[in-house]
C-alpha cells in the first residue's frame, strides 16, 4: 500500500508485472530480516512510463544501475482490452483499505476517514516527473543504508557462473569457455529471479506453511555451498544478468541443482 500511496497510482495503474517485484522485494526483505521500506525499494527500482498524446498510461518498474531483481523477461500481452472489478468482501478487508486523520474544518479539528491510496486512475502521479518518486542519498536513513548493504551483500554471495558459447571445432559443435581479452574466464553475475521465486512460492505456498518454513531459505544452500559442488541451491531462486537477451553467451553456474520434488 505504501508504495502506491507514495507514486499516487492506483493499483492498476501499473504494468501487471510490477506488483511482483514488491512481492519478491518484501519476500526477499523477510528472509533477511530487514524492513522493506520504501525509500530503500525506489533506491533499488526505477520508474518507465510512456506518454500517449496525454492520456494515462501504464507505469512499469525496472532495476536502477546496481541490479539486484531480475526482470521478468516474457512480456505481458493482450491485457489492455479486459480488465477485472476487484471489491473487498469482508468489512476487516474495507477498513484496511481506509485510514483516519485530522483534518482542520472552519478552524476545527475533525476526523475524516481518506484512502491509504488511490482507488481510482487520476492524473496525480503524472504531476511529477519519474525522477521526483526515486530516492536521493539524504532520503536513506541509517536503516535502509543499512538493508541495502545487507541485500547487496546477499546477491554478491552467489556463485557466479562461467560464461560458454557453442562453436564448431574440428567438425564437432562444442561448448567453450567465454575468456576476456587477458584470456581469463569470463564469469557472470547471478541475480534473484523474480519469476522464478514467485512462481516457486505460490506453487509451494500450502507445503511451506506446513513446513513452517520460507522458499527463500533455499538461497542459503547456494550461499553456503562450495564451489564445483553439484549439490547446490534451488535453480528457481536465481538467473544470470543478461542470459536472456539476444547473443548472451549461455551460463552454466557449477553449482545449479534443481528444487527437490
Amino acid at each position: 500500500m505504501k508504495v502506491f500511496a507514495h507514486l499516487r497510482l492506483a493499483p492498476s495503474q501499473l504494468n501487471p508485472n510490477s506488483p511482483g517485484f514488491i512481492r519478491v522485494y518484501e519476500l526477499v526483505c523477510e528472509h533477511l530480516k530487514i524492513t522493506p521500506s520504501v525509500p530503500m525499494f525506489f533506491k533499488i527500482f526505477q520508474l518507465q512510463r510512456k506518454s500517449q498524446g496525454g492520456r494515462q498510461a501504464w507505469v512499469s518498474l525496472k532495476s536502477q544501475g546496481n541490479k539486484l531483481f531480475d526482470m521478468f523477461v516474457d512480456s505481458v500481452r493482450n491485457f489492455k482490452p479486459r480488465y477485472f472489478i476487484v471489491r473487498a468482501e469482508s468489512e476487516s478487508a474495507r477498513e484496511s483499505l481506509y485510514r483516519t486523520v485530522r483534518v482542520k474544518v472552519d478552524g476545527e479539528q475533525v476526523s475524516r476517514r481518506e484512502a491509504k491510496f488511490p482507488l481510482a486512475w487520476t492524473f496525480d502521479h503524472y504531476e511529477e516527473s519519474t525522477d521526483f518518486y526515486l530516492t536521493k542519498n539524504k532520503g536513506m536513513s541509517e536503516e535502509d543504508w543499512a538493508g541495502l548493504k545487507t541485500l547487496t551483500d546477499f546477491v554478491n554471495s552467489f556463485v557466479k557462473g562461467p560464461c560458454v558459447y557453442k562453436d564448431v571445432v574440428n567438425g564437432d559443435r562444442m561448448e567453450l569457455p567465454l575468456l576476456d581479452k587477458k584470456g581469463n574466464q569470463v564469469f557472470e553475475t547471478w541475480l534473484i529471479d523474480t519469476r522464478k521465486v514467485l512462481s516457486a512460492t505460490n506453487a509451494a505456498s500450502h507445503q511451506m506453511a506446513e513446513e513452517g518454513g520460507s522458499i527463500l531459505k533455499m538461497l542459503e544452500a547456494q550461499k553456503n555451498s562450495k564451489k564445483g559442488s553439484k549439490k547446490g541451491a534451488a535453480s528457481v531462486m536465481f538467473s544470470a544478468a543478461g542470459d536472456s537477451s539476444s547473443g548472451s553467451p549461455k551460463i552454466n553456474s557449477p553449482t545449479q541443482g534443481n528444487v527437490a520434488s
